[in-house]
């Protein structure tokens, strides 16, 4: 029997097309809003580039978006996702509690010298402007110093994908999101 698992997304995942894919269709179901938490670009990844992580900041706020997997999905999931490990969260969305999960980076995986790819950042702005969070999420990813990918192949892919992104966000309506906030 299938069960419904609860995935808090940031960083490139916050875009449903992103996300979508890696797995299949996804739609987010809302926007939760993380407080005393901040989102770092210090997870190192495959590429050696840095990815986003979600880290314990007192007085910070973060943002994330939440989507609705199958077990499948998030196994597929935890595939894409080396280097983090999964950990449990509480979030509210309108009175209802639902129990989620999100990726942190592995400790040995955080290197706080490393930058992000160019298109990555890219992908995490788009997302924050697809899901309409605050103006101060976006202005704190202008100000996030990134790199170019040396890798040709991989940096073409990657913003092929960014440009698909842009039309969506240009062309396409966008789903009506609840807005909940994690439990502290």
């Amino acid at each position: 029997m299938s069960h419904t698992l609860y995935y808090l997304a940031f960083g490139s995942n916050l875009h449903p097309a992103r996300l979508s894919e890696r797995l299949e269709p996804v739609t987010p179901l809302a926007v939760i809003k993380l407080d005393n938490w901040q989102l770092c670009f210090h997870k190192r990844g495959a590429d050696s580039s840095a990815k986003c992580d979600l880290v314990p900041g007192q007085g910070s706020t973060a943002f994330g978006a939440l989507y609705q997997l199958t077990p499948l999905q998030a196994s597929m999931l935890d595939r894409w996702e080396g280097g983090y490990q999964r950990q449990e969260i509480r979030v509210s969305v309108e009175n209802e509690l639902l129990d989620c999960f999100f990726y942190r980076a592995e400790e040995e995986r955080v290197d706080v010298d490393l930058h992000p790819m160019d298109w990555y950042l890219e992908m995490v702005k788009l997302g924050s402007e697809y899901l309409s969070l605050p103006s101060t999420t976006y202005s704190s990813l202008q100000e996030q110093v990134a790199r170019d990918d040396s890798d040709l192949v991989r940096a073409q892919q990657n913003w092929r994908l960014v440009e698909k992104l842009r039309n969506l966000n240009k062309t396409s309506e966008r789903p009506a999101l609840r807005y909940g906030h994690a439990l502290q």
